[in-house]
């Protein structure tokens, strides 16, 4: 949509036109939401083959976990221990970056 017109206008980069397929699967992946649960770590420890492609869990999870049904974190881990390891894992990352100064 133009701000200045309010008229739309068609999707374009570089000169050529986006396909409103793309467009309309990119605003359906930004409208999808995390479960309140999600830990990005326990994701990966869930998912390895995930975490070997080097892919962002969230963006991962987002565009296909949820439609594939992968675990949210690993068998045996009840939810509410979930926010505990969360809380280790933060306090070891911040105790990293207090250590090598990033």
């Amino acid at each position: 949509m133009d701000i200045s017109t309010g008229l739309p206008v068609q999707n374009r980069y570089v000169n050529r036109d986006i396909p409103k397929e793309f467009v309309n699967g990119v605003s359906e992946m930004r409208s999808s939401k995390l479960p309140t649960e999600f830990s990005s770590e326990l994701y990966l420890a869930a998912n390895p083959d995930v975490k070997a492609a080097g892919v962002d869990p969230i963006t991962h999870y987002l565009q296909f976990g949820a439609r594939e049904g992968r675990k949210l974190r690993p068998e045996g881990v009840q939810r509410e221990t979930t926010g505990r390891i969360r809380g280790v894992v933060r306090g070891l990352g911040e105790r990293l970056r207090l250590k090598h100064g990033n």
